[in-house]
């Protein structure tokens, strides 16, 4: 009769790790616990610009890019402007002037914060009583009346 010996050898392996929260000293961004948490500084942070601290998260940093400024997502854009390669650019319609995305004047408009002169009268952007077209009938000046 023959007999068989099986040898049966199982080998467990467990990786401890511990995670670390927010704030918590790091060496690489794989010991930080929760999403858009990286290591920098040896501490672990919010992936800012873009994220920034809420409590124990991270949250989007909302309305922080100016127009042609670094952006992870839409959200992280002024307002009329879309994170696009990684920059905020102006939506179309809304031309960039000093790093803001608004509309000038005589253009079409739903309500007030689309436009320059932050005014919007008959669906068009429109100076507000006491102003007028500057020059650059872009925006509004101050009317003065003189007697």
């Amino acid at each position: 009769m023959r007999s068989f010996l099986y040898d049966c050898v199982l080998i467990i392996s467990i990786s401890l790790t511990i995670a670390i929260q927010l704030d918590g000293d790091c060496t690489s961004d794989t010991q930080c616990e929760g999403s858009n948490i990286v290591c920098r500084d040896r501490k672990c942070q919010c992936n800012y610009p873009a994220y920034t601290p809420c409590k124990s998260t991270c949250e989007i940093n909302r309305r922080y890019a100016y127009e042609g400024e670094n952006c992870e997502v839409n959200e992280n854009c002024i307002d009329n402007a879309i994170c696009s390669e990684k920059k905020c650019t102006c939506r179309p319609d809304f031309p960039a002037r000093n790093g803001l995305c608004l509309k000038n004047l005589n253009v079409v408009c739903t309500n007030p914060t689309e436009c320059w002169s932050q005014y919007c009268l008959n669906s068009r952007c429109q100076c507000a009583p006491g102003y007028e077209p500057s020059s650059n009938q872009i925006d509004c000046s101050m009317y003065l009346f003189l007697n």
